[in-house]
């Protein structure tokens, strides 16, 4: 039998019965269980290697003797993450009831989604100023097809290391000191692309590659960010804030391109907006509360909850279920620990499907349309100004976005991204047999509507798809392993537009192929997702990624089980 294990004036003994009384020293009185023998192991294994003051724990761990009432007996259910009393029963369930507040967590969204609107800013540049950047006859520095292929794609493989780094620095770092460090970096890539001399080419593309990198970092932590911050009854609004700040950004740099400004005027002004107030802002909010359980942290991780759900709502009960799932799968306080956690088959199994998930998600046509949208336009002949084209499209993607805001906690994801997907298919099916009647010469002077309408109709769609996509990963992966996984997954995801860019640019001259292969890969998702992806809506992050890992494992152990009957068959 273990020891006894000791939290403040309490003794509880180690036995299998949970409502066995506890002895308080010194008296003969026994005192009654504070909290199960599994959580509160759970809180003294956390505690035995917290840095913060374990004195200063918060109350649901803690007692003084005194505190315990002698003349009524309490009673709690083994799995119960706090106490109640027979004459506070009425006031507890009261407090129960209450719903966690919602300005302090819109409050710290919007903050964070500063940031994606520089990464908006950041994906929408060259959809806006290539144009500007590759005329012969200006000048200003001037790109040749080869060195415009290089600057709209590198900037994705600064991305992906970005990505892979961001992992490292969330678990060392934490999310919001991770961002704070690399703010300056965006400013300064931002600052560079503003002067650079006409004729330092490479001065260029290595500051877009710093962006990428800047950018990949962001990708992951603020997303993360918000999801462990958010309650599960706001996390899909609070989570699609970032995707409309992200159109929201886009559409920025498109109605700068409308103006006389030159792409340098329009560079410092992106770096100055996407970067100085998300800065500001986040030297007011707390560390993530998940982030902070993981390092042991335990009262900082209560103030944090307590922040962001308000004094009146039970962050106990909160905070007990995430110290319970990191006592299950590992704390992962430092990379390396994630790193083996990643060998469990159910994590890797749930990493191997997301991989190809994201992988194939950058061949849906989003990257290439947006990066490339002014000259799509322009191959395509349209009568409207392809300026004021593009800026009419980036009004779509942000009315699209604003309605996935607005449906996600009410319709959920499942369908949000499934119907998406399937009316993305018709719209790029279409722009295909356009361009493949435009490259064999035949007449489409009838279907000049074509064109701008497909691509307005893909962007709205698109905008509700996308965001259900980027939150998806945040969502299924463990919260022990949550930093690691993502990033690997937005690594594999940038990797994956830089192949999408780049091949694009470089075989523009059969765009009807690529439209139509981005046709088939939405068909494709929609019915993987249909079969694979389960709903996220309005549950607890910690319950979604144990479903998510219980659905692979099961059809894992029947392919098992079909495989053995099948020799067992072979060998009558």
């Amino acid at each position: 039998m273990m020891a006894p294990l000791k939290a403040d004036n309490y003794t509880v003994k180690d036995t299998k019965d949970d409502n066995q009384d506890s002895v308080l020293p010194n008296s003969d009185i026994p005192a009654v269980t504070l909290v199960s023998s599994r959580t509160l192991i759970t809180a003294s294994a956390i505690v035995s290697e917290n840095k913060c003051k374990s004195e200063a724990l918060p109350s649901m761990w803690t007692h003084s003797s005194d505190e315990v009432p002698q003349a009524n007996k309490e009673s709690r259910s083994p799995d119960a993450e706090s106490y109640t009393s027979s004459d506070t029963n009425s006031s507890d369930d009261d407090a129960l009831a209450v719903k966690p507040a919602i300005l302090p967590q819109i409050g710290g969204t919007l903050i964070i989604a500063f940031t994606y609107l520089g990464f908006g800013t950041f994906l929408g540049f060259t959809g806006a100023t290539l144009i500007q950047m590759t005329d012969p006859q200006s000048d200003d520095l001037y790109l040749n097809p080869t060195q415009a292929a290089l600057f709209t794609s590198l900037n994705y493989l600064g991305m992906a290391f970005g990505c892979t780094c961001s992992g490292a620095l969330q678990v060392k770092l934490g999310q919001r000191v991770t961002l704070l460090t690399v703010i300056p970096l965006s400013m300064a890539a931002w600052l560079t692309m503003a002067f650079v001399p006409v004729d330092a080419i490479w001065l260029i593309q290595i500051a877009r590659v710093i962006q990428g990198v800047v950018v990949g970092v962001i990708y992951v932590t603020s997303s993360n960010y918000v999801v462990e911050v958010a309650h599960s009854d706001y996390r899909g609004r609070l989570g699609g804030t970032l995707a409309i700040t992200r159109q929201v950004g886009i559409m920025f740099v498109y109605l700068l391109s409308l103006t006389n400004l030159s792409w340098r005027e329009i560079a410092l002004l992106c770096g100055c907006v996407s970067n100085i107030p998300p800065f500001l802002g986040l030297l007011f909010l707390p560390n993530s509360p998940r982030w902070l359980a993981s390092r042991g942290c335990l009262e900082e991780a209560h103030k944090a909850l307590t922040f962001y759900r308000g004094s009146q709502y039970d962050s106990q009960t909160e905070l007990t279920k995430i110290s319970e799932q990191f006592s299950s799968s590992g704390k992962g306080n430092s990379f390396m620990d994630q790193m083996k956690m990643m060998k469990d088959r159910r994590v890797l199994r749930c990493v191997f499907f997301m991989s190809f998930f994201v992988f194939a998600r950058q061949f849906l046509g989003n990257t290439v349309v947006v990066s490339n949208m002014s000259s799509i336009f322009h191959a395509a002949d349209v009568k409207l100004d392809k300026y004021v084209s593009t800026v009419v499209s980036g009004a779509i993607r942000v009315s699209g976005t604003f309605v996935y805001l607005c449906i996600s906690d009410h319709v959920g994801r499942r369908p949000a991204l499934i119907t998406s997907l399937l009316m993305c298919f018709p719209c790029l099916l279409s722009l295909g047999v356009f361009f493949f009647l435009k490259t064999n010469c035949m007449d489409v002077h009838y279907l000049d509507w074509l064109p701008l309408t497909a691509v307005g109709i893909f962007n709205f769609f698109i905008s509700i798809a996308v965001p259900v996509i980027n939150i998806l990963p945040g969502e299924l992966m463990p919260t022990s392993v949550r930093s690691v996984t993502t990033a690997l997954l937005c690594t594999v995801t940038c990797g994956a537009s830089f192949l999408s860019n780049f091949t694009f640019k470089h075989f523009h001259e059969v765009l009807y192929t690529w439209f139509w292969i981005y046709a088939c890969v939405c068909v494709l998702l929609a019915l993987i997702a249909f079969f694979n992806i389960p709903e996220t809506r309005g549950r607890v992050l910690e319950e979604v990624s144990k479903e998510f890992g219980d659905k692979f494992e099961s059809i894992c152990s029947s392919k098992h089980h079909h495989k053995e009957n099948q020799n067992s068959q072979n060998n009558v």
